[in-house]
């Protein structure tokens, strides 16, 4: 995967700098490295895998930090599998499901892997460009624009399963914690919800303060005040999603930090969460 090390390396600059000039200049900054990785040239041009249309370099950088198709398309992939994976070992193969939501599906990295199911599928995102090509482009999902904060524009109990890769990653505590319960709200009763999270395995992007606070078990929020975008960046350690997730009446089925797996077999870097509805 394209490594984004000078993007690191502002954020971390910036995170001395007072709030509000750290926030606008990090933003600002941040755009700026999107539309010019975006605009690069030399990029591989693939616009049709497995039947279906692939997203522009600008959509796909919005979502993951990079323009190379090939990444894209292979982590969607793998990480579609691991969802798989999940719902097998409780028990729930994808193959069951009736209803279930992309919570968070960008230009549908992931959601394009499931053309091959019966289920009704939904995504819904915060980035109404990326909803709105998913809906011109993906006819087998049905997508809508979702707020920064709760509701879902859906109604109670309508889903077997609820994903979210990369969410909870960059929303602060408060967002976090009415998101499950939201989360909770849209779940049918035996309903499954699988999520990421930063966790140990990210421990390294923090300062030293920042760091006995997340060994302590508290999260760690940076540019929070732009919350929802990719310079939003929050840290979870185990102890503190656990408890977020049963204060909202759900149920931990299943975690696997990504610290505990082996980086051969590691498909993803952020830890793994499976929890139902209680």
């Amino acid at each position: 995967m394209p490594r984004q090390l000078p993007l690191r390396a502002v954020k971390n600059t910036l995170l001395h700098a007072p709030p509000p000039v750290r926030d606008g200049v990090g933003l600002a900054l941040f755009r700026g490295y999107e539309l010019y990785t975006s605009l690069r040239p030399g990029r591989t041009r693939i616009v049709e895998d497995n039947g279906l249309p692939v997203p522009p370099a600008r959509l796909r950088t919005t979502v993951v930090g990079y323009a190379e198709p090939e990444p894209f398309l292979a982590t969607g992939h793998a990480e579609n599998a691991m969802i798989r994976d999940a719902l097998a070992r409780a028990e729930r193969p994808i193959e069951s499901l009736d209803s279930l939501l992309d919570w968070g599906c960008g230009c549908g990295r992931l959601t394009r892997w499931l053309a091959d199911i019966d289920a009704d599928v939904y995504a819904c995102d915060y980035n109404g460009d990326l909803v709105g090509w998913v809906s011109r482009n993906l006819p087998f999902v049905t997508a809508t624009r979702n707020d920064l904060a709760p509701p879902l524009p859906y109604g109670d109990s309508v889903f077997d399963f609820v994903y979210a890769l990369s969410v909870f990653t960059h929303l602060r505590d408060d967002s976090a914690r009415a998101w499950l319960a939201e989360i909770k709200r849209v779940l049918r009763p035996d309903g499954l919800f699988f999520f990421t999270t930063h966790g140990s395995g990210y421990r390294y992007h923090l300062s030293p303060g920042d760091a006995v606070r997340f060994n302590a078990g508290h999260s760690v929020v940076q540019f929070g005040s732009v919350e929802g975008t990719n310079l939003c960046a929050a840290y979870h350690p185990r102890r503190w999603m656990e408890g977020a997730a049963t204060d909202a009446g759900l149920v931990v089925v299943e975690v696997i930090e990504a610290a505990d797996v082996p980086e051969s077999e590691r498909v993803i870097g952020q830890d793994r969460y499976l929890v139902g509805r209680g």
